[in-house]
């Protein structure tokens, strides 16, 4: 485990709760408007760390198709069962009780969320059921790139990652497809994936910055970041990368060289935040909005200060984060894991009988 990462999950997918949460409370005019874009930055940081973490947990394979068959299924049974699940569930919730939602379930528009394929619903709104799933699109179809060039040598990995994301993209701002899929396979997006990748590829190779320009590059990503929220230009490429990139890039170097103890990476909270994160991205718009429908029916916002119902809600949705990955996320890891390692021994099996 790299514990730096896991400091990032955690504060990339609060930024996501946090924009949300904030969102959520100005339309129950539990805080005034405020204009800005807080949080945005969550979801680049989270594709940066996923272009890193693809590219260090695939050192030292051999290429060729084993290795691919190996990591895609290790992503699948990671990230899929519990947001099929949690996908089933605003399913059966918009069947039942529609005004929970304000979502129409049809059969394509499921069908096309559980195959991770963007596509309006029936309300022209461009999300799955589960509205933060929109990343996960870009998570899978990442994965499916990054498999396929598993197949060659390991050296080629960067100049091809490289070349396809710059194609893609000068596609994509060429031609600017208005289609849902289209706009998905030629996205800027792009480019944070392989930014992550670079940065495992340096980490695999033990570059890292000397503490001080990693410290200076850490808090600069940082406060960029907040900049970008400030400023309202989150939406813009550079705004979006560079701050992601300096966080993770200074983080993992500052790790690297604190050896002597002069950081403390090994805090509990901070690790445990990580280890919630990805329930805590997948859940917290359903708990938000529960926490919400509840307070309004009781008129919560009469006798508490709104900024304190906001805080409420956050720290709820963590609070749940943390149940699901004890009660949901871990047992649907143990339950898959065994499959998992099977299948993996039958790959690393098949490759040594088809050495000569």
């Amino acid at each position: 485990m790299v514990l730096s990462v896991q400091w990032l999950r955690g504060i990339a997918a609060c930024a996501v709760v946090l924009r949300h949460a904030v969102t959520g409370a100005e339309k129950a005019g539990w805080l005034a408007p405020n204009g800005l874009d807080i949080g945005l930055w969550g979801v680049d940081l989270f594709f940066v760390i996923s272009g890193f973490i693809m590219a260090i947990t695939t050192a030292g394979q051999t290429p060729g198709i084993n290795a691919a068959l190996a990591f895609w299924r290790r992503r699948i049974v990671r990230v899929v069962p519990i947001y099929w699940l949690l996908t089933t569930l605003v399913v059966v919730m918009s069947l039942l009780a529609p005004a929970t939602t304000g979502y129409r379930p049809s059969p394509d528009h499921v069908l096309a969320s559980y195959l991770f394929i963007p596509m309006a619903d029936d309300r022209g709104v461009m999300s799955p059921p589960l509205r933060v799933g929109w990343s996960l699109n870009f998570e899978m179809y990442f994965y499916l790139v990054f498999g396929w060039l598993l197949l060659l040598p390991r050296r080629w990995l960067a100049p091809m990652l490289i070349g396809w994301t710059t194609i893609s993209v000068l596609l994509g701002q060429w031609l600017a497809p208005q289609a849902a899929l289209p706009s998905m396979l030629t996205s800027t997006y792009l480019c944070e994936f392989t930014c992550g990748v670079g940065i495992g590829l340096l980490h695999q190779h033990g570059i890292a910055l000397p503490r001080p320009a990693a410290i200076v590059l850490t808090l600069a990503g940082f406060f960029g970041a907040i900049a970008g929220d400030v400023l309202g230009i989150g939406h813009d490429l550079l705004p979006r990368i560079l701050p992601a990139v300096g966080m993770l890039y200074g983080l993992l170097s500052i790790e690297k060289g604190a050896g002597a103890g002069w950081f403390n990476f090994q805090r509990r909270a901070a690790l445990a935040l990580g280890d919630w994160s990805y329930g805590l991205y997948l859940t917290h718009i359903l708990t938000l909005a529960a926490l919400t429908a509840v307070f309004n029916k009781i008129g919560a916002a009469r006798l508490v200060p709104g900024p304190w119902l906001f805080m409420f809600g956050v720290l709820t949705a963590i609070g749940v984060s943390a149940a699901v990955y004890r009660f949901v996320e871990q047992p649907l890891q143990r339950l898959t894991s065994h499959r998992t390692k099977r299948f993996d021994s039958r790959l690393r099996s098949s490759a040594s009988r088809a050495r000569p």
